[in-house]
């Protein structure tokens, strides 16, 4: 499911986009897919906060 909100366009080449996006299980009462990445990210945040821990992120060295 593409999440919209993280629509860029490139920079050196403004013609083209990106877009992110959520796995999503076409059927069935849960939408979430457990090895989705994002899925995995918000999981962390969301068990994370109410235990007052923070996340340090950190730019890749390679700019990838």
């Amino acid at each position: 499911m593409p999440d919209l909100k993280s629509l860029r366009t490139f920079t050196l080449e403004p013609r083209y986009a990106y877009v992110m996006g959520n796995f999503e299980e076409k059927e069935g009462p849960v939408k979430e897919v457990a090895f989705c990445p994002r899925t995995i990210l918000q999981r962390i945040v969301r068990y994370a906060s109410p235990l007052e821990l923070s996340l340090n992120v950190k730019k890749s060295e390679r700019g990838t």
